[in-house]
């Protein structure tokens, strides 16, 4: 396993490789020397990213929490 830490670039390479190969996870995690776990946590970090962070041009360049909490 590598003892570094993962750039956010290179964190969404794997993610975007994982996602869009044939490859499972443990083979991608394998290849990548990385745990598989970890690979798990990043994609379920950058999912909660994407659906209540991230800022969206439909929502006039609000995050979806700050959408909610404008429209309450």
């Amino acid at each position: 396993m590598r003892k570094y830490s993962f750039s956010k670039e290179e964190k969404l390479e794997i993610l975007n490789f994982y996602e869009n190969s044939q490859f499972t996870l443990n083979e991608v995690a394998e290849l990548y020397k990385v745990d598989s776990r970890t690979i798990k946590d990043w994609q379920n970090r950058y999912i909660s990213f994407y659906n209540s962070e991230r800022y969206q041009e439909k929502l006039d360049g609000l995050s979806p929490l700050e959408f909610r909490d404008q429209a309450a």
